[in-house]
């Protein structure tokens, strides 16, 4: 198995002389590959870059540390914490955050606030979602440290099905061949659309060492991306 991530600041925040607001990160051990991603929040008022790393190493901490079922309850203690510490005020952690874990062939993955989830199985089927919130309001996991705050979203697939989301999403692939996760960056890719985008970023070449990252940077080449975009992803290496 392999697993890899990328992350790369937009043409917006760069002319802006502003930091990267997105963070990927993976790490790979007896126990599982994992992938995370994070996208603080630009209207913030906070250290958005800051709180997108400090949240995605929660996340990944979570998975690494707990069950499937608790992977939830264990990120928002986390969050909990580096707040009553003093680590980061509520305005930096206001952040979506993704990450998968995969083990023994099986993906588990959790998405809180906008993105792109896709998996592709060895019998050749895929399955693309795009999260998006209403009213361009994502639903952060430091919400959900004061309750629930109403807030609603839609996960649509590339055939059409949509569905309507109120909480975090939380999904189980059985054996996928390829599996992604990436923040909204990957909604907002120049010249292309986010089906194209994925089947660029998919395309390895090789599938040695940091196989995402050097197709990230070949692909987005022809399409710079106008916003921040954070990439994580696994493959199956017995093909």
């Amino acid at each position: 198995m392999g697993v890899d991530s990328y992350f790369a600041i937009g043409s917006a925040h760069a002319l802006a002389a502003e930091p990267c607001q997105d963070y990927a990160t993976h790490e790979s051990s007896t126990s599982g590959c994992y992938g995370v991603v994070a996208d603080g929040c630009s209207n913030s008022a906070g250290r958005p870059d800051i709180g997108a790393r400090l949240v995605a190493m929660a996340m990944l901490r979570a998975m690494q540390q707990v069950a499937v079922e608790e992977v939830e309850s264990q990120l928002l203690a986390s969050l909990r914490a580096t707040l009553s510490q003093g680590y980061a005020s509520h305005a930096d952690l206001l952040t979506t955050v993704g990450g998968f874990v995969e083990r023994n062939g099986e993906v588990d993955a959790w998405l809180w606030g906008d993105g792109v989830l896709y998996a592709e199985y060895p019998d050749g089927s895929k399955v693309l979602k795009v999260v998006q919130w209403d009213g361009n309001i994502p639903l952060y996991p430091v919400y959900l440290l004061e309750g629930h705050p109403g807030l609603t979203g839609m996960i649509e697939s590339h055939d059409g099905e949509t569905q309507a989301l109120s909480g975090g999403l939380h999904w189980k692939a059985a054996k996928p061949r390829k599996f992604l996760i990436a923040t909204d960056g990957m909604l907002q890719l120049d010249h292309t659309g986010v089906v194209d985008a994925v089947s660029q970023l998919t395309a390895y070449k090789t599938l040695a060492g940091s196989f995402l990252k050097r197709r990230a940077l070949r692909a987005l080449k022809g399409m710079p991306p106008a916003d921040d975009i954070a990439v994580a992803a696994y493959h199956e290496t017995d093909r």
